[in-house]
């Protein structure tokens, strides 16, 4: 009795990617996906901190000419 070994001789083998480069292209993904999520959330929470900010200054502070993120006196 013989024992035979299987061989994946598919054509489509020779394409399959190797468990490096699914490591590899799974980090890159992860690194994307968490750029977005952190620039999305800056995104969201930006109007609430302005709106905030704006909430310690006088009329004058607010329509007045520049742009400051520092606490106002009011």
């Amino acid at each position: 009795m013989t024992t035979s070994t299987k061989t994946n001789s598919s054509p489509l083998a020779a394409l399959m990617p190797s468990d490096r480069t699914i490591y590899i292209l799974t980090k890159i993904a992860m690194v994307f996906l968490a750029t977005i999520l952190i620039i999305s959330a800056i995104v969201t929470v930006f109007p609430f901190v302005w709106s905030a900010l704006l909430s310690t200054r006088d009329r004058s502070e607010i329509f007045g000419t520049g742009i400051s993120l520092a606490i106002g006196d009011s």
